[in-house]
């Protein structure tokens, strides 16, 4: 039980950073099923690797027998019906041959139609311990095998199949045995696409700076366009064993390499990457050997956050009761809220050797566990959160312009605090949470059944998932099916106009859509005029780029209905029309003269104060001359009377 409490300790320690309300409650998990092969024998292993997702869960048994075939391997399929866990299924590969390990890694698609089944050590032809992987796929009622994966480049000892990852339509399938030019076990990743009817083998992944014994591919994990893969045996200068991790991202066409992860406090032997996963733009990694302290092995795991553009190291989670040689780090899986670290320590059953989390539920083996008399046989345990709000079913979404409708099915819960999260996301964004949507019906939580969201943007594809949460412990249930929409074109902005006796002109922004290039995402304007209660109207399009229009030719004295929309199409029908903006405007006298040009306006500008200035230097200059005349007058007067006294003296 030692193992078990350092499990939910851990998986505690993360819900704090990941939930953003800050809530410290305890969370519950409640064990609800102990799975045992129905077939099991001493020395199977069983749950030596395991998956689940959504309702269906997979546990590897590498080193079971198959007849006369020692350690063929098998792999174990459990479903829930909605109350129990109940096996399945058996899987077992068509071509198997003792020693293959069949079930040392799995897989399932999110959909539940495929899983995937590695034998790392089957052979291939002559090669020894090349690998393989299988694909079964769901008909309805069986899991089938449906193809067997070999890689193009395969060798003797590359262990294809040790780790093994899907999402959507793409495989990652580890090697972490392969020589890559010369360096042994340096090792390699293989992608694999679904194109509807087989998965093709589409790209070898190596890191950009492998070396011999780095073990690239030991762990997998992919989501969406991102992969980890880790090399766990990676020597960081000096230090030996370190560890590293590579970040893949897919750009549509190819997987390329943009980032290596490295603990910032790694050391040597942490192994850090010994274990991988990846959910959305959460990474987390295990370093199982890292020492803390004077407690060897006591190990570390690791949050890497994505900000769209970089893998920031977020948060270095450590046991709150550690010790030395628990191996915390051991397997690590991580989903929505939660993480799950596994920290075996030396417990003989080996419990948390392999953990998976999907949704509500966890899975934790115990590969060693002793099974009535068959040592080593193996159980796998369920645990399901508690009080966590069911999934809600979106029945619809109506678009408007710059915002949306949804209506969706109550829920019958006996939670008695609920509240909502609406998530949107257009095909270029991330999801976004939307932090106050509007309910419509502002009543008791159980008719809580639609919202109304009006800031997002007009002419935009947008996909939108509603889930109830908790209030108490701030744990929402599973998302609910997927609805996709596209917001029509809002009013343009600022609409405003001026009057003239036979025109007016018209002034508005851009409406609230996306801006491309400076110009708006919109075909063109649509505005159309008509002479009040007339039943006659023209109509115009304007380009896309312009913020202005004048209407000329109108009658003077004569009152107008004029309107404008931003159209998607050329044609401006139906969803494709924007929002219409209409005002009523009266032209002026006749007297009233229409607005001059602007180069007019500012010729005029330019022009009338030069001839001001130049008045007044003129008005100055004849000032100036009527003076001088005045004193040359008043001089001829002066000397005209000296004149006349020198006559009378005489």
């Amino acid at each position: 039980m030692k193992q078990q409490t350092k499990l939910i300790s851990s998986i505690f320690i993360l819900f704090t950073f990941f939930n953003s309300f800050g809530n410290e409650n305890e969370i519950l998990w409640n064990q609800v099923a102990e799975l045992i092969a129905s077939d099991g024998g001493a020395g199977d292993s069983f749950g030596s690797n395991v998956k689940i997702k959504g309702n269906i869960c997979v546990i590897g048994a590498p080193q079971t027998d198959v007849g006369n075939s020692f350690y063929q391997g098998k792999a174990y399929i459990f479903e829930n019906n909605g109350t129990y866990w109940n096996q399945k299924q058996i899987l077992i590969s068509s071509d198997g041959k003792e020693s293959d390990n069949f079930g040392s890694s799995s897989a399932i698609s999110n959909d539940g139609k495929f899983i995937l089944i590695g034998a790392q050590n089957a052979r291939v032809e002559h090669n020894f311990s090349q690998g393989k992987a299988y694909v079964f796929e769901n008909n309805g009622t069986n899991w089938n095998q449906k193809q067997i994966l070999i890689a193009n480049d395969g060798n003797e000892n590359d262990n294809f199949g040790s780790s093994i990852s899907i999402s959507g339509n793409i495989s990652i399938i580890g090697a972490f045995y392969s020589i890559v030019n010369y360096h042994n076990q340096q090792g390699k990743a293989y992608v694999f696409e679904n194109n509807g009817t087989f998965w093709n083998e589409k790209q070898t992944l190596i890191a950009n700076d492998g070396e011999s014994f780095d073990d690239f591919g030991y762990s997998v994990s992919i989501s969406n366009d991102f992969s980890v893969i880790s090399a766990f045996e990676a020597n960081i200068e000096k230090n030996q064993n370190q560890g590293k991790a590579y970040i893949f991202q897919n750009n549509g066409t190819n997987w390329n390499e943009t980032q290596i992860l490295i603990a910032s406090d790694g050391q040597r032997n942490d192994q850090f990457g010994n274990s991988v996963s990846i959910f959305e733009n959460f990474c987390l990694i295990g370093a199982y050997q890292a020492s803390i302290g004077e407690n060897i092995y006591q190990g570390k795991a690791y949050i890497f956050e994505s900000n769209g553009s970089y893998w920031n190291q977020k948060q270095i989670l450590v046991a709150s009761d550690g010790e030395i040689e628990d191996f915390f780090g051991i397997s690590v899986s991580i989903s929505d809220y939660f993480a799950i670290i596994g920290a075996d320590g030396n417990a003989g059953d080996q419990f948390g050797d392999s953990v998976s989390i999907s949704g509500k539920f966890i899975v934790i083996s115990s590969p060693n566990a002793q099974v009535g008399n068959n040592k080593s046989q193996g159980k796998a345990y369920i645990f399901e959160l508690a009080d966590i709000p069911p999934q809600i079913n979106i029945v619809n979404c109506s678009s408007l312009f710059s915002s949306f409708e949804c209506f969706w099915n109550q829920i019958n819960s006996s939670l008695n605090d609920i509240y909502y999260q609406i998530n949107y996301q257009t095909n270029i964004e991330n999801w976004q949470l939307i932090q106050s949507p509007i309910l419509i019906q502002n009543v008791f939580y159980q008719v809580f059944n639609s919202s109304f969201y009006s800031k997002i943007t007009g002419n935009v594809d947008y996909s939108i998932q509603i889930r109830a949460c908790n209030t108490t412990t701030q744990i929402c249930g599973e998302s609910s099916n997927q609805i996709n929409l596209k917001t029509r074109i809002d009013s343009v902005n600022n609409l405003n106009f001026q009057s003239y006796s036979n025109s007016i002109q018209l002034n508005w922004n851009y409406p609230n859509v996306p801006i491309i290039n400076s110009i708006p995402k919109l075909n063109h304007y649509l505005l159309s005029y008509q002479i009040l209660n007339s039943n006659q109207s023209t109509n115009i399009s304007i380009s896309n780029s312009s913020t202005s229009f004048q209407i000329n030719n109108l009658q003077s004295l004569t009152n107008y209905s004029i309107s404008i929309c931003g159209c998607r199409t050329e044609e401006c029908l139906g969803e494709d029309q924007g929002e219409i903006s209409t005002i009523q405007i009266q032209t002026n006298q006749k007297t009233t003269s229409s607005p001059k040009s602007k180069t007019t306006t500012i010729v005029l500008a330019i022009i009338i104060p030069i001839i001001v200035i130049i008045g007044i230097i003129l008005t100055i200059i004849l000032i100036r001359k009527k003076r001088n005349q005045r004193y040359k007058f008043q001089e001829k007067e002066q000397e005209f009377i000296d004149m006349c006294l020198f006559s009378d003296e005489n």
